[in-house]
């Protein structure tokens, strides 16, 4: 009876941390998952009025913030300026930022530039073989555990990529 009192403690702990562990990876994974849809809808739809709108509805419909595991906390998509040896950095001027209830409702997301909330409209985007737009898409989540008694774990997805040449351009 004294081995189980001593070795009960250490192994349900450590089944509750695999079950917790297993989670986590399902939520990054869904995270992962999410950043590619949003990625390819934005590289798709290159420059129409909608792109942004659609990448977040794509986002929020590809699983991440449905389990309760996990909380969508913003949607960030901005242009990547370029320098002469190839690196990308964000632009600080084209930067449009969804918070969450953007995400969930969807009806604040459109081409109105007032009140900053659509500051970089999709349609200045370039989608010309010869000049193509750099864009990065960042989701904010947060991890909450489920068993243990530990703060939501911020986590962010991040994807670098060029808009897709159009046939209109």
């Amino acid at each position: 009876m004294v081995e189980f009192a001593i070795v009960a403690p250490v192994f349900f702990f450590s089944l509750v941390a695999t079950i917790d562990g297993g989670l986590l990876m399902f939520v990054i994974g869904s995270g992962n998952h999410a950043a590619g849809i949003g990625e390819i809808t934005l590289a798709d739809e290159g420059n129409l009025a909608t792109a942004d709108c659609d990448a977040i509805t794509n986002i929020a419909a590809a699983g991440l913030g449905t389990t309760g595991l996990d909380k969508i906390t913003e949607v960030d998509i901005y242009q990547l300026d370029q320098d002469a040896q190839g690196n990308l950095s964000p632009d600080g001027t084209n930067y449009n930022a969804y918070p969450p209830a953007d995400i969930r409702s969807n009806s604040q997301c459109s081409t109105d530039t007032t009140a900053g909330k659509f500051p970089w409209p999709p349609s200045s985007r370039f989608v010309s073989a010869s000049n193509l737009t750099n864009i990065g898409l960042s989701i904010k989540y947060t991890y909450s555990y489920l068993a243990l008694n530990h703060p939501a774990l911020a986590v962010v997805e991040t994807r670098y990529f060029r808009l897709e040449p159009q046939n209109n351009a």
